[in-house]
């Protein structure tokens, strides 16, 4: 729906605390019977012009695949920070998994891709497509980079800030 139109975004204000609150929760059983910590670094003041429903589902997603590639007693933390220049909100998911090979950072966001290490679980290849989507919808970018620290996957986004 959202790549054809009829999708509404609903954009407000909105506290990112409450949506990445919200996604933990949704998670953090799946998370418990995996042996996964998830961390949320401090973000408040942070507020974004969102669609906080869509939002969620995105990083619902991004934490999903994580708690899915990373090893018992991982890590996956979510991070927020202001992109003053940009007057945008870049939010990162980060985990202690195996991490995504070079080549296949791009084509991630892809429909139906799935690279080697993911054909052996369970999944479509859509979820990142569709957070590709929402992110876009509300003039953000959505990306997968090296993490700081190896190995590791990261994938981050950006979303319009809003003034606290």
């Amino acid at each position: 729906m959202i790549e054809s139109g009829p999708a509404e975004i609903m954009l407000r204000p909105v506290n990112l605390v409450e949506v990445v609150d919200k996604a933990i929760h949704a998670l953090e059983t799946q998370a418990e019977h995996a042996e996964i910590t998830l961390l949320s670094e401090p973000m408040d003041g942070l507020c974004v012009l969102a669609d906080q429903e869509q939002v969620a589902r995105v990083l619902i997603s991004l934490i999903h695949n994580a708690i899915k590639f990373t090893p018992e007693a991982g890590t996956i933390t979510i991070r927020a920070e202001a992109l003053e220049a940009d007057e945008m909100i870049k939010v990162t998911v980060t985990d202690t998994g195996p991490g995504i090979p070079p080549e296949d950072r791009e084509r991630i966001f892809e429909r139906f891709y799935r690279g080697d290490r993911s054909r052996q679980s369970s999944g479509t290849g859509l979820g990142l497509a569709i957070a590709k989507h929402i992110i876009k919808a509300h003039s953000g970018e959505i990306w997968a980079e090296e993490p700081d620290a190896i190995p590791g996957a990261q994938i981050s986004f950006t979303l319009p800030a809003m003034d606290a």
